[in-house]
């Protein structure tokens, strides 16, 4: 999860943001976007993640050679991520930055975003600002990738649930309810945070928009850019209506 305009602060959650996705296989994750990019952009050098969180795909990322640069709207997220780009020793630059109003130019070779970042955009005209900004950000003839909640997993409410597993520092509760007027699914996370030195709760509303298919696509190409696939999530399966996560692939337009 990264973080955006309208959908989620990101704040109390980010110093506890790598326990809260220790079980995430980033190195799985780069492994399928490799592949991405191996089908529709081989050899790309310099790669932006927008919404990149505490830096962890991006980190990922940069161990396999590729020039990273994270940009994220939550400086609490990014200075997680500088910690991480520290203590690592990793040539990966990070920006506070929002996907709506993104302040780069030309300079990569591909853009990722992963982990539903996408869909926390949620006001109107957002995801076509976000997909502008990447297309400005891409050289001519470069990928963007992206994941996304689909509408059914949103409806479904896949957010809905706990972890209280014995032994680990962070537990949760969290409740989801979906709007199928605006589209949109709130989050209401509680969060208990339990080590040697403090016990802490805290708690986060986070809300996640759900696009379609067509709008996607559509979206897409009014900014600039082809659409080489929709994919079954960490598959190159064509999407599929009984899909819960969804990644696209677009190229830009000379």
């Amino acid at each position: 999860m990264g973080n955006d305009v309208g959908g989620v602060s990101f704040g109390p959650v980010a110093p506890y943001y790598d326990a809260l996705m220790q079980s995430v296989p980033y190195e799985r994750w780069a492994d399928y976007t490799e592949a991405l990019l191996d089908v529709h952009h081989p050899d790309p050098v310099d790669l932006l993640e927008l919404c990149c969180g505490t830096g962890r795909f991006g980190l990922a990322m940069a161990r396999r050679g590729y020039r990273v640069t994270g940009a994220d709207l939550s400086p609490g997220m990014v200075a997680e991520a500088r910690r991480s780009v520290a203590r690592e020793g990793a040539a990966v630059d990070l920006i506070v930055a929002d996907a709506c109003r993104l302040p780069l130019e030309g300079g990569f070779d591909a853009v990722v975003s992963v982990f539903d970042s996408l869909n926390y955009i949620v006001h109107d005209g957002g995801l076509r600002a976000a997909f502008e900004g990447a297309y400005r950000a891409l050289r001519p003839g470069g990928v963007f990738a992206f994941d996304v909640n689909t509408v059914l997993a949103l409806e479904e409410e896949l957010f809905t649930q706990s972890r209280h597993a014995e032994g680990e520092r962070l537990s949760y509760d969290w409740v989801s309810s979906w709007d199928p007027r605006t589209r949109l699914s709130t989050i209401r996370m509680q969060f208990q945070w339990r080590d040697d030195a403090r016990a802490e709760r805290f708690e986060e509303v986070h809300v996640q928009r759900g696009y379609e298919d067509e709008e996607i696509r559509r979206e897409l190409g009014e900014a600039g850019f082809e659409v080489k696939g929709a994919y079954v999530a960490y598959t190159l399966h064509p999407l599929t209506p009984s899909a819960s996560r969804a990644y696209y692939v677009a190229v830009k337009r000379d």
